[in-house]
């Protein structure tokens, strides 16, 4: 896939592809702001409320020995822990629903709901992020979640923990 298609498959599935100095423009303000004391404070909050909702909401706990998600550690890997935790209790509470996505092949972090069951439970995994989360993270809850609806959180567990 030349780029050119990847910018055609991101504007199919519903985005828009920002040109380059107006990328640059934001990616400029975005590292000044976080690089900020505001931004600092806003990051620290932002880790205390994933550890309370994984130490005080989440059901479907990490334990130990398990391998990440992600793979990137920190804030990141909390982020698709809680998301997975949400999109797993949302199932409990909807067991009949059948989410159907789509996506691109070769193409990770960029999936879309087919039906409404896809749209509630991309709602349901965004709830611990408060809107902060990667396509990736998102792909990532994603398939994790429709695994382990499919084999179990005993099955997935002990996959994770090899």
């Amino acid at each position: 896939m030349n780029i050119e298609q990847f910018k055609e498959a991101i504007v199919d599935a519903g985005f828009t592809v920002m040109p380059n100095d107006e990328f640059e423009e934001w990616l400029e303000a975005k590292n000044t702001y976080h690089e900020s004391a505001e931004g600092r404070a806003e990051e620290f909050a932002s880790v205390a409320l994933l550890d309370y909702y994984l130490d005080n909401i989440a059901k479907y706990k990490w334990q130990e020995g398990m391998d990440e998600i992600s793979g990137f550690g920190g804030g990141y890997e909390k982020t698709c822990q809680a998301m997975l935790d949400a999109g797993l209790q949302w199932f409990d509470s909807n067991p009949n629903v059948d989410p159907k996505f789509r996506g691109f092949k070769d193409v990770y972090g960029l999936i879309s709901g087919d039906n409404d069951g896809a749209k509630a439970l991309t709602e349901a995994v965004m709830i611990p992020t408060n809107g902060d989360a990667t396509g990736a993270m998102h792909h990532a809850a994603i398939t994790h979640v429709l695994w382990i609806q499919k084999n179990g959180w005993d099955a997935y567990v002990e996959a994770k923990s090899k």
